[in-house]
């Protein structure tokens, strides 16, 4: 369900901002980001309901939609189930520049207020290219353990394995124990992760070379410096 909004605000042209509504409850800091994005619609789940009351109480004029529900301010399912029905528009675009914002994403905000960052199509382009350098096949098989309101999630998951047309495993939430079993019993070829989920995997147990799924080529490791003596306990 992430997946058509985001994309599809990239396609009309839009800058989308994922944010991870998991941890902002807090309505004060979720109206902070959309008044700092100038954001005018905020899409997520009914879940969040709630949520979405509080925002439009501060922030009257940010339309609201569900993509579970056919409440808010447009029925969002409805509309998805008519673009599904419809043929496929045959539009001439004009590409996007490579300097051309794309999204922003907001910083964990650990030493005051989130930030929102600005990424561009050049930062896309780079993604796609990272199949190329890898060597990534049509039949590599990419799990995603992190959120995709997190750049790696994207950058080094989603996207290299769109170029390669390669299949996407996802996971709804991270777990140690879930880790290598899923590997290999969907057959996994990638996987990019940081370093604090390293650290998690190495206290539940990580099994040795021999032991680990035989179609594991790639652990892609970023967002944070890696450690010698973490990637020695790993590797």
């Amino acid at each position: 369900d992430f997946f058509p909004p985001w994309l599809g605000t990239t396609r009309a042209g839009a800058v989308a901002n994922p944010i991870n509504l998991g941890l902002e409850r807090d309505v004060g800091r979720v109206a902070y980001m959309l008044e700092k994005t100038r954001a005018k619609v905020l899409i997520l789940e009914k879940a969040f309901s709630s949520l979405a009351a509080e925002v439009k109480r501060v922030r009257p004029a940010v339309q609201v939609a569900f993509i579970d529900d056919a409440g808010g301010d447009f029925d969002w399912p409805g509309q998805m189930q008519r673009a599904r029905s419809a043929p496929p528009a045959r539009q001439e675009r004009e590409a996007a520049s490579l300097d051309a914002p794309f999204q922003m994403i907001f910083t964990s905000g650990t030493t005051g207020l989130p930030k929102a960052v600005v990424q561009r199509h050049g930062m896309v382009a780079d993604a796609l290219c990272l199949a190329e350098h890898f060597q990534f096949r049509a039949d590599d098989v990419w799990m995603c353990v992190l959120p995709f309101f997190h750049v790696n999630a994207q950058y080094t998951s989603f996207f290299p394995a769109l170029a390669a047309g390669g299949r996407l495993v996802l996971f709804e939430k991270f777990s140690a124990s879930r880790f290598f079993p899923a590997m290999r019993a969907e057959g996994v070829s990638h996987v990019s992760v940081v370093p604090s989920l390293l650290t998690r995997l190495l206290a539940h147990g990580v099994p040795g070379p021999a032991e680990r799924p035989p179609t594991l080529r790639f652990i892609i490791c970023g967002a944070a410096p890696l450690a010698a003596q973490l990637h020695r306990a790993v590797m």
